[in-house]
């Protein structure tokens, strides 16, 4: 099953869509807290069970602007200007995690450089 998800989504960004698309894919929960534990990134997310969302830039040690657009949350380092995306689905279910432990579900996502000219954040 994770096979045929992943061969999906091969086939839909070697493409190099002019838009962000969103897959959903069906990863058992251990296997998804395992990747999302894999890997030095550019930012720290911290989802409390009470849907709070604190977001840290880890090269300037600084808190991160984040903001709502549609499906999803975005954020701004203000001090380096980078800036990621989470969907909103990805926060229920960090919310879900959180819940689940007792603790805030706590991971790294990475900054994204080259959005697609029809994705803005929302930020002035």
């Amino acid at each position: 099953m994770i096979r045929a998800a992943l061969k999906r989504l091969w086939q839909l960004f070697s493409g190099k869509p002019s838009e962000i698309a969103f897959v959903r894919v069906e990863i058992p929960e251990e296997r998804l807290r395992e990747m999302l534990r894999t890997g030095e990134k550019d930012l720290i997310l911290r989802t409390t069970a009470s849907g709070v969302v604190h977001a840290a830039c880890k090269a300037c040690n600084q808190a991160l602007d984040i903001a709502e657009d549609e499906e999803l949350l975005w954020f701004r380092c203000p001090i380096c200007r980078r800036v990621s995306f989470n969907a909103l689905a990805n926060v229920q279910r960090d919310v879900h995690f959180a819940t689940q432990d007792g603790k805030p579900f706590e991971y790294e996502i990475s900054y994204i450089d080259n959005l697609p000219p029809t994705l803005r954040p929302p930020f002035s």
